[in-house]
């Protein structure tokens, strides 16, 4: 399964807090040792970053960065963070002719982006309202682990935050903020 992680990085813009994207890629990349998983990572992420001209589509594509209203947050040229109409990003990827097996959208307040990546992929997977930034981590990690026992995305999405609702580090919201769209839109 190959996956592709585009990380914004750590930067704070306004009310949304800084991320630590690096050590999220890490715990993907550590799961890719498992043997299940081709992980590509793109950090520092900036919009030219999402584009799949020249290399093979990946079956997962994974963003970290901020969601907020409508909007997610990469960088510009100069490592500026900068926001970006979730509709501009879904039609820059649907450019490319590609339909994905999953879209992660990693990122606080991502439910409202969720929508806009359906036609994209067979599964979305996103979060409502604020996703702590430990407990990001410990899902992304977690997810990825989990297909390894559990190919199928939405599922393993599930089986993740239901194992992460039950420890310390996540018990607030992650598994009721966990959005699953299949197939076009549907939960």
């Amino acid at each position: 399964m190959r996956v592709v992680v585009a990380a914004a990085p750590g930067v704070a813009t306004g009310s949304l807090p800084a991320i630590r994207a690096d050590q999220e890629s890490r715990l993907i990349l550590e799961a890719q040792a498992l043997g299940h998983l081709d992980v590509e990572l793109r950090s520092v992420a900036t919009i030219d970053d999402l584009a799949f001209s020249g290399l093979r589509p990946p079956d997962i594509f994974h963003l970290i960065c901020q969601g907020d209203r409508g909007t997610l947050v990469f960088v510009d040229e100069c490592g500026d963070p900068r926001r970006f109409a979730a509709i501009d990003v879904a039609e820059l990827i649907g450019s490319y002719g590609v339909h994905l097996s999953g879209i992660v959208l990693n990122a606080c307040h991502s439910e409202g982006c969720a929508e806009t990546f359906a036609p994209l992929a067979d599964t979305v997977i996103a979060h409502k309202g604020p996703l702590d930034d430990d407990c990001a981590r410990l899902f992304a990690g977690r997810l990825y682990r989990t297909l390894q026992d559990f190919p199928d995305l939405a599922h393993a999405a599930r089986i993740s935050a239901d194992h992460l609702a039950t420890g310390e580090a996540c018990r607030s919201g992650i598994r009721a903020g966990l959005v699953v769209l299949r197939n076009g839109g549907g939960r």
